[in-house]
């Protein structure tokens, strides 16, 4: 996935990939970015009216566009960046998916023992040298 930052909070997704296509010509080719390229969700930006987009792309366009370092949208230089989300389940502590769709049993966090809560817990506290 890629992230774009500092985009104007008024573009619709629509008006953001036609963008991209249009505007960065080098990197990506207009037949193909429909079916390869996609928007995923819009993350709070510093300036209250601009945002950080998350954009699934594959291929060799995903590549071209981290190389290229930025994009331009709306005539304006968007720096570019790979974005990856680190996912972990509260329920039993891995990593790759959340509570909701966890299929193991309630972990303690502390100790890694079955047991519901940390107050259950018999591990003692840490102590810093």
């Amino acid at each position: 996935m890629l992230r774009l930052a500092g985009v104007e909070k008024r573009l619709s997704d629509k008006d953001i990939m036609k963008g991209l296509i249009l505007e960065n010509e080098d990197v990506f080719c207009e037949s193909e970015c429909e079916e390869i390229m996609r928007v995923i969700t819009r993350k709070p930006c510093i300036n209250q009216y601009k945002c950080n987009v998350v954009i699934e792309m594959r291929g060799e366009v995903f590549k071209k566009a981290i190389r290229k370092g930025k994009l331009f949208l709306n005539l304006v230089a968007t720096y570019v960046s790979e974005y990856m989300e680190t996912v972990q389940c509260f329920k039993c502590w891995r990593f790759g998916h959340t509570q909701k769709r966890c299929g193991e049993n309630e972990s303690c966090h502390k100790c890694g023992e079955q047991h519901r809560s940390r107050d259950d817990c018999s591990e003692r506290p840490l102590d810093c040298i």
